[in-house]
């Protein structure tokens, strides 16, 4: 009799072993689809912004504030010498480069909806 003890035992500690790898199993399971709906989440929040150009405009609308900034500055100056005009004489020259730049980068990429660029 004691042979059969020992046999139940070791039958039902296999049993409990599987149990224990099933559950394992599933956390990791679980583990792994909160991992894919966060990195799904990033990307979609990365098409999106690509989609809106985002970044560009930010780029666009801050240096034409900054434009806006060297220009108010030059024209409050009592006696503007060539090295500010110099400064300013730059930074107007590049707005049309920096919006040009703008203009010609379409959205850009992969993903559902293919190459968005035209």
């Amino acid at each position: 009799m004691s042979e059969d003890k020992t046999e139940g035992t070791h039958s039902l500690d296999h049993i409990d072993c599987d149990v224990c790898r099933r559950r394992e199993q599933a956390e990791l399971d679980r583990i792994k689809a909160q991992q894919n709906r966060w990195v799904q989440r990033c990307i979609m929040v990365a098409e999106c912004l690509n989609r809106l150009r985002i970044i560009p405009r930010i780029i666009v609308a801050g240096y034409g504030w900054a434009t806006w900034l060297v220009i108010s500055w030059f024209m409050g100056l009592q006696d503007p010498g060539t090295q500010q005009a110099a400064l300013v004489t730059t930074v107007c020259a590049l707005a049309p480069a920096i919006f040009g730049f703008y203009m010609q980068g379409g959205v850009t990429g992969g993903g559902k909806g293919g190459s968005y660029k035209k």
